[in-house]
């Protein structure tokens, strides 16, 4: 039987909802009798991947109040950022058909023919030019008899906000997880002017089309939805979760040693080493070493208590710590309370809230 070859543009511009949508195509459609192109945008977001974790790879801290959300594909592969300047393409086919290098060598076709970009897919199945900036990269998911592979097109997107998003705070964290391999990039439309990724949809919607003749092929605007997609809606809503996005992270540790200066009661340097576990997006327990005094010790590990179990950096873990705090400052009250008790509490408090906080 002949294959029908489809491209479908998405209108939403929800990450959710566009994930879900194309996890939903890969899931349900026959691909033995159907290759699809989708052609996609979405708002600012930051999209980790599959197996990576969102704090060790962006300034998870800034993006509310940058109004860019966080997602989690079900793809290996890197962090990246999207917004309207960014045109995402997904190839989906049988999983013996799959080949990430034709997609992308189709990609760099158009992008030569059609707007004189010298572009070229890297060792690393990236599209670059100028041998080192980077124009796209690539994830994909393999199954028993489907595959997709998606990857993403600069075309006009804010760096400044880029940069700033993908420059995480990431202090202490020691983990296993996947490591985004950071590249120089550029958008095309510093190589050529009048690119915008909104006009290039129709031109690589064509594009696919002419490479496949003598076949017809359909070109539809999709409103992903419960309607054609049953299920969709939920689906979008669990990607959008914090235990999805937070809570698939794999276990990581966040250890740091703080030197106490000398005091009366310490006339050497003493030291703090804090290893605090974090599994499912939860603190789950800590160890205490070094050569602090037990007090010292103590103060950090009525706080640290309150805080397992909590989700980490969330408003509950916050509230949690100051608890902590107000409970070891009640257990020396009064005329038990010195100077030595005060500063080893703020030292204390400034350890932790570095250590939680990811910073230096």
């Amino acid at each position: 039987m002949t294959k029908k070859w489809q491209v479908l543009i998405s209108k939403s511009h929800d990450i959710y909802t566009n994930l879900a949508w194309e996890d939903w195509l890969y899931r349900k459609m026959d691909f033995s009798h159907l290759n699809l192109l989708l052609l996609w945008r979405n708002a600012p977001c930051v999209v980790v991947g599959r197996y990576q974790n969102p704090w060790k790879e962006v300034n998870v801290s800034m993006l509310e109040d940058a109004g860019v959300q966080l997602a989690r594909r079900n793809s290996g592969g890197g962090t990246v950022y999207h917004d309207m300047g960014n045109l995402n393409f997904t190839f989906m086919t049988e999983r013996k058909l799959y080949n990430r290098r034709t997609n992308l060598e189709f990609i760099v076709k158009v992008l030569r023919e059609k707007y004189a970009i010298p572009a070229e897919v890297s060792q690393r199945d990236d599209i670059v030019v100028k041998g080192t900036l980077k124009i796209s990269g690539t994830a994909a998911k393999l199954g028993r008899t489907a595959a997709y592979h998606h990857c993403t097109l600069l075309c006009n997107v804010r760096k400044d906000q880029l940069r700033a998003v993908l420059t995480p705070r990431n202090k202490g964290i020691h983990t296993n997880a996947s490591i985004s391999v950071p590249s120089p990039t550029v958008n095309l439309s510093e190589i050529n002017s009048v690119i915008t990724s909104a006009d290039m949809i129709p031109v690589f919607a064509q594009q696919f089309s002419d490479l496949n003749l003598p076949e017809k092929i359909a070109v539809t605007e999709i409103e992903p939805s419960d309607g054609d997609y049953p299920g969709i809606e939920f689906a979008a809503t669990d990607l959008a979760s914090a235990s999805f996005i937070y809570g698939n992270t794999p276990k990581f540790n966040i250890i740091r040693d703080f030197v106490l200066p000398s005091s009366q009661d310490t006339p050497a340097p003493t030291n703090v080493i804090l290893d605090i576990l974090i599994e499912k997006g939860k603190i789950c327990s800590f160890t205490l070493n070094g050569t602090a005094t037990e007090a010292v010790k103590g103060i950090a590990t009525s706080a640290l208590s309150a805080v397992v179990g909590c989700d980490f950096d969330s408003q509950e873990m916050w509230a949690a710590l100051s608890a902590g705090f107000a409970s070891s400052s009640a257990t020396t009250s009064g005329t038990d309370r010195n100077s030595g008790d005060e500063h080893r509490r703020e030292f204390v408090y400034r350890c932790l809230i570095q250590t939680l906080n990811l910073q230096e």
